[in-house]
């Protein structure tokens, strides 16, 4: 890996992290500066372990309904651990949701009042990754533990997405507005032809080896811990480190001012677009109903 120095491509003064970084073949894909770099390779890192959980998600329900004796079409399930098995994949999402809320905020204070934004990235990513290796071993008699885990990764991957997302103020500063315009649209491409390279490659294993949900589950779960593990690591290693984006009030705690930050943004959204927040709470109701149907069916 080596550094060369390269200018603002805008023209506009250059902010920490000017120096740019190079690393093996991944200079194929390389951008303006190092926080755009490490931002496309965060999507494609995405794209990859997102479609991996949907596999996962099937092979539970699939080994919870072994343990029941109903798989089969038109067999009805009863309750394991209090719940009908499609059930399962919701409430894991469920919990991943109750922990975004009580503790993403103290996340986003750290990324706002420390200068830990980056050592948050990378320790977020490793637990993500780690998990992701461990549920390989998703069986008859691992599923529950591993649905367990799967509400934790599904909070640990939202702290990855906050310490991720908190660079893009600092690339628009860097590049100019078109180049921010094509750089969006870039990340979106690789994102979701990730998504679907990443399904073409596990439906054709399927077909071709013929294997069971519980088995293309496993691969898959072996595939992205190694492709989104590699990926994250040229994430994290082109993010630059970053001083604090502003002071701690005094008299706060990391813990009250990220629940206050949240509570004066959702105040002004509302001020200022109370149409909009409700459209916004309506597309994710949908959206998640979306995922349910895609999971179930």
């Amino acid at each position: 890996m080596t550094e060369s120095e390269s200018p603002s491509t805008s023209g506009k003064a250059p902010i920490t992290g000017a120096i740019q970084k190079n690393c093996c073949l991944s200079n194929k894909l390389r951008l303006a500066t190092n926080d755009s770099t490490g931002f496309l390779y965060q999507r494609c890192a995405t794209g990859s372990l997102i479609m991996s959980n949907i596999f996962l998600a099937t092979s539970i329900i699939t080994l919870a309904e072994m343990e029941l004796g109903c798989v089969g079409a038109n067999v009805e399930c009863g309750k394991i651990y209090g719940f009908k098995p499609s059930s399962l994949i919701a409430l894991s999402a469920t919990v991943s949701g109750i922990l975004s809320a009580f503790i993403l905020p103290f996340a986003g204070a750290i990324i706002d009042y420390t200068p830990n934004r980056h050592i948050l990235g990378v320790i977020s990513s490793i637990i993500v990754v780690a998990i992701q290796a461990i549920q390989i071993y998703t069986v008859e008699g691992t599923w529950f533990p591993m649905i367990i885990l799967q509400s934790i990764n599904g909070f640990m991957f939202q702290v990855v997405t906050l310490a991720s997302y908190g660079y893009l103020p600092e690339i628009a500063a860097t590049i100019d507005e078109q180049t921010l315009k094509w750089y969006s649209s870039l990340y979106y491409m690789f994102f979701f032809g990730h998504q679907v390279l990443f399904l073409v490659v596990i439906a054709a294993i399927t077909i071709i080896f013929a294997t069971s949900d519980v088995l293309t589950a496993q691969i898959s779960q072996g595939i992205d811990a190694t492709v989104t593990g590699g990926y994250f690591v040229l994430t994290w290693y082109y993010f630059t480190k970053r001083e604090a984006k502003a002071k701690l009030p005094e008299g706060s705690s990391l813990v009250g001012a990220g629940f206050k930050q949240v509570f004066h943004t959702a105040k002004g959204l509302y001020d200022h677009y109370p149409k909009t927040v409700g459209t916004f709470f309506l597309g994710c109701i949908f959206s998640q109903a979306s995922k349910s149907v895609l999971v179930n069916c």
